[in-house]
């Protein structure tokens, strides 16, 4: 494994040079003793615009990226169904790992890069960067202390727009063997954050469609779960929705508290409402200079490769998720619920 605690400086490598990698190079950036070493690309145009940004080396070949031993995190922002193969192989020579969402495209794939992680030692993290916010950490101590009393229900809503110029300039984007639909690619926050909120899912049932653009990926979900505590949670989700991103909102209602979270990207408290009056909504703004919530997600890696601690969302956190979006697929195929845990 390579160390972390001894290191003064951590290396980062980035494999993939699409959209997503801006959000990590500016995290990276803000993080004390943390260098962009390395990117990588199949697209070498795409590396080169990426290298010339931040003075990174860019690499021709993965296997020799993987190889110098300087590297000590890879970073993996490629279409999901090259997560696994590239973080084996990465994970095989000691670099750390963390993982865009989906982990993987199936739970039999998670739970191969699970295994190899383990075997060598080194930490394997996922992006869910909504767990970071402040509101949404507020949220969840609000929960875990009882403030809300018993949970009835909760819901997890995703009306945003993804219009056809969005799937022809990356194909994978409508493709769910690549990690492609409204499922993997965009609800899989809004999903994480429901079941991080009400625990563990016994039963689901779920109906997808893809009804206005020609693509092979899901563009609508409406699913129902059922949680082992007796709560239920409602997921809606839509990629198509006309003509901009409405909203992204998860809503939470107990006996004893009401909380909405809202914005067009889980950024405003739209309702707080709890009997106890121990926290008030404005203590918890979403950080303005890091809106998307990255920054933590590397304080919380860097923290961890230092200490050896588990990262706040590690690979088994992100593989809940992923069974759930599996459940739902399931149940679409099968018309009927869903019980889980499932089968890998």
């Amino acid at each position: 494994m390579t160390g972390g605690s001894q290191l003064k400086t951590l290396n980062f490598a980035i494999v993939g040079c699409g959209f997503i990698a801006s959000k990590h190079i500016k995290a990276i950036k803000n993080m004390p003793d943390c260098h962009l070493a390395a990117v990588y690309d199949v697209n070498l145009k795409a590396a080169r615009e990426l290298a010339h940004l931040t003075g990174a080396l860019v690499y021709r070949n993965y296997d020799e990226l993987i190889q110098n031993d300087s590297i000590h995190v890879v970073i993996i922002c490629t279409p999901a169904n090259l997560h696994v193969p590239l973080g084996i192989k990465a994970a095989a020579h000691g670099k750390h790992l963390l993982i865009e969402k989906p982990l993987a495209v199936s739970l039999e794939d998670a739970d191969i890069l699970i295994e190899a992680c383990q075997r060598a030692g080194v930490i394997l993290a996922t992006v869910h960067q909504h767990r970071y916010k402040a509101p949404v950490k507020a949220l969840k101590r609000a929960i875990t202390q009882g403030e809300l009393g018993t949970i009835s229900h909760g819901s997890a809503v995703l009306r945003w727009n993804r219009n056809m110029d969005y799937y022809t300039q990356k194909p994978w984007r409508g493709d769910p063997l690549m990690g492609g639909g409204v499922l993997l690619n965009q609800a899989i926050h809004n999903i994480d954050l429901l079941q991080w909120m009400l625990g563990p899912v016994n039963r689901v049932y779920g109906q997808t469609a893809s009804s206005i653009l020609p693509i092979k990926g899901e563009e609508t979900v409406i699913a129902v779960l059922q949680f082992a505590s007796g709560a239920l949670g409602l997921v809606e989700a839509c990629s198509s929705v006309y003509p901009e991103n409405l909203e992204e909102t998860l809503s939470i209602f107990g006996s004893k508290g009401t909380v909405i979270l809202s914005g067009k990207s889980i950024s405003q408290v739209k309702r707080w409402d709890l009997a106890s009056e121990v926290a008030k909504p404005e203590d918890y703004a979403v950080d303005p200079a890091d809106p998307g919530g990255y920054i933590p997600v590397f304080a919380d890696l860097v923290q961890c490769i230092r200490t050896g601690h588990n990262p706040m969302v590690s690979a088994q956190e992100g593989r809940k998720t992923l069974e759930i979006i599996m459940a739902i697929k399931d149940a679409h195929l099968n018309g009927k619920p869903i019980e889980l845990p499932l089968k890998s």
